[in-house]
């Protein structure tokens, strides 16, 4: 867990200035930095993540199509979890109130997520 916490305080700074000003970040970068770190999290938290139907976008990337995922999820990390083994970058949707949240809107604003009412 003390390496988790590290790991969480080097994504918020990494991701602050990068949510903060895009522009000086290629997207492609914003989506690596995020997908290795999340990833990183998940490793040092011991993250039992469970999906069912993932083969299912798997068949549709390997045949070069398009999928809409929508997570069922039953807490705001739902999202970032996808981010961390989802090798595609992906367009993050979310509800407004997301923006708000010190480490999802970050993460969200990082990578040009889109917030809604």
């Amino acid at each position: 867990p003390t390496l988790g916490v590290r790991i969480l305080h080097d994504f918020l700074h990494k991701f602050k200035k990068r949510a903060k000003h895009p522009e000086r970040y290629p997207w492609e970068e914003r989506w690596g930095v995020a997908q290795k770190t999340l990833r990183a999290l998940n490793r040092s938290f011991h993250m039992d993540i469970r999906v069912e139907g993932f083969e299912n976008y798997e068949n549709l990337v390997k045949d070069g199509k398009r999928a809409l995922i929508v997570a069922n999820h039953t807490s705001f990390l739902d999202p970032l979890i996808l981010m961390s083994f989802i090798n595609e970058p992906l367009l993050l949707v979310g509800k407004k109130e997301v923006e708000e949240m010190p480490f999802v809107g970050v993460a969200f604003k990082s990578i040009d997520g889109v917030f809604m009412d």
